[in-house]
C-alpha cells in the first residue's frame, strides 16, 4: 500500500474498533440505565439535531482553516473525551442517567460528525478520483475486519463475565475507557496522511463563504439532485435504527451475547462483498450499483418483519451485511462525483445537514409508528420507504442533468 493508503487504512482501523467496543450496545445500555423506547428512539434522533445545528457553522471553522488536518484531529480527540464522561455516569446516583447516557450520545455527535466531514474533504483532496474508489474500498475492507474481531471479543466477554445488571455496566465502562484510548490512534494516525496547506483565505470570513456557496448552488443541478434523491432513501434507512434494537430487544428477546452475534454476522458478509462492490462500482460505476444495493436494503426491514427467532435473524444478516458495505460505499463516491471542489467542505456539509435533519425526525416517526399500531406494520412501512428511495436513485440514473 502507498503511504496514504496505509495511513488511510490504519485511521479506519482505529474509528473502527473504538466505535464498535460500545455504540453497537447503546440501545441496550439506555435500556440497563432504565430507559424507554423513547430513550433508544434519541439515541439516533439526538445525535442528528445536534450535528444539524452544528455542521455549516463547523464546516466553515474548518473550511478557513490553512491547517484543515489539525483543526479536523481536534475535533476528533474532543469526540473521544466523551467516552470518559460515559464510563463516569454509572458512578452517579439520583438521576436519569438513562436521558444523561442518550444526551451524551447526541452531543459527542458534534465533534463526531464534523470529523468526518473534515475527513472526507481531506480524503476527496488526497486521493483522485480513479484512486478514490480502491483507496476507500480498501480502508472499509480492513475496518470491518476490525469491527468483526472487536464484536466477536465484546460478546465473548458479555456472555462469560457479567452475572447481573451492574456486572454488565460495570464492563461497560471499560469498554468506554478502552473506545477513549484506541479512540486516541485514530487522531494520532489522521495526523499521519501527507500535509495539505491551503492558502485561500475568503475576504467576509465565514458569512462570505456561505453567501458564495449560496449563489452558486442552483447552478449545481447535480448535487442538488442527488441529494434529494438521496435523502428519501436515508429517511427510510434511518427508520429502521431504533426499529431494528427494540425488535430484536424486546420481541426477540436478544441480551448483549446476541446482539454481538447478530452484529458479527453483519459484519462477516460486509468484509466478503466489500471488495465485490468496489469492483462492480469501477466498472459499472456507482450510479449503477447504487440502485443494486440500495434495493437489497430496501428488502430487509420486509425479511426482519417475517423473522421470529434470534438464529435466523443472524443467518438473515447475509442481506444487510452484503447491501450496507456497498451501500456506504457507493452513497460517499457518488457524493463526491457531484461536489464541487471549490468549497468542497460547505458543500458537504449542506448534505450532511439536510441528512441529520431527515435523521432527527427518521427515528421518532418509526417509533410513534410502531407506538400507534405494532412493530410489524412499522417495519414494513420502513421498507416502502427505502424502496421509494431506491426508486428515486434510480430514476435519478435515467435522468441527464
Amino acid at each position: 500500500m502507498k503511504g496514504n493508503q496505509r495511513v488511510n487504512v490504519i485511521n479506519g482501523i482505529f474509528l473502527a474498533l473504538a466505535l464498535n467496543l460500545t455504540k453497537p450496545y447503546n440501545a441496550k445500555f439506555a435500556l440497563r440505565l432504565g430507559g424507554s423506547d423513547y430513550h433508544v428512539a434519541m439515541i439516533s434522533s439526538l445525535p442528528a439535531i445536534v450535528a444539524a445545528l452544528s455542521l455549516i457553522p463547523i464546516s466553515i471553522w474548518i473550511e478557513q482553516a490553512k491547517d484543515q488536518q489539525k483543526r479536523t484531529a481536534i475535533l476528533m480527540f474532543l469526540h473521544k473525551l466523551f467516552y470518559l464522561g460515559m464510563a463516569l455516569l454509572p458512578f452517579f446516583h439520583g438521576i436519569d442517567r438513562a436521558a444523561i447516557f442518550v444526551l451524551c450520545v447526541g452531543f459527542m455527535n458534534l465533534p463526531f460528525a464534523a470529523a468526518q466531514l473534515g475527513h472526507q474533504s481531506y480524503v476527496g483532496t488526497i486521493f483522485s478520483p480513479v484512486e478514490r474508489g480502491f483507496a476507500m474500498g480498501l480502508r472499509n475492507r480492513y475496518s470491518d475486519s476490525a469491527r468483526l474481531l472487536v464484536m466477536i471479543a465484546t460478546g465473548q466477554l458479555m456472555l462469560r463475565i457479567p452475572k447481573t445488571n451492574q456486572d454488565f455496566i460495570q464492563l461497560y465502562q471499560i469498554f468506554f475507557i478502552l473506545a477513549f484510548l484506541i479512540g486516541l490512534g485514530e487522531v494520532i494516525s489522521f495526523m499521519k496522511f501527507s500535509k495539505i496547506e491551503s492558502s485561500k483565505k475568503t475576504e467576509g470570513g465565514g458569512i462570505k463563504l456561505v453567501q458564495e456557496v449560496l449563489k452558486r448552488l442552483p447552478e449545481e443541478k447535480e448535487f442538488l439532485l442527488y441529494t434529494a434523491c438521496a435523502l428519501v432513501f436515508y429517511f427510510g434507512w434511518q427508520m429502521g435504527w431504533p426499529l431494528f434494537s427494540l425488535y430484536m430487544i424486546q420481541d426477540l428477546g436478544a441480551d448483549e451475547f446476541w446482539l454481538s452475534v447478530i452484529s458479527v454476522s453483519a459484519s462477516l458478509f460486509s468484509i466478503l462483498s466489500v471488495t465485490f462492490w468496489a469492483k462492480l462500482a469501477d466498472e459499472k460505476g456507482n450510479r449503477t450499483v447504487i440502485v443494486m444495493t440500495t434495493f437489497l436494503m430496501a428488502l430487509t426491514p420486509a425479511v426482519f418483519a417475517v423473522t421470529k427467532t434470534l438464529p435466523m435473524m443472524a443467518l438473515l444478516q447475509i442481506i444487510p451485511g452484503t447491501a450496507t458495505s456497498g451501500t456506504i460505499l457507493v452513497l460517499f463516491n457518488s457524493l463526491l462525483e457531484v461536489t464541487p471542489t471549490k468549497n468542497r467542505t460547505i458543500y458537504l456539509a449542506f448534505f450532511t445537514t439536510a441528512v441529520n435533519i431527515s435523521a432527527s425526525i427518521a427515528p421518532v416517526f418509526s417509533v410513534w409508528i410502531k407506538s400507534q399500531t405494532a412493530i410489524v406494520p412499522a417495519l414494513l412501512l420502513t421498507a416502502v420507504v427505502r424502496m421509494i428511495g431506491c426508486a428515486a436513485l434510480y430514476f435519478r440514473r435515467k435522468t441527464r442533468v
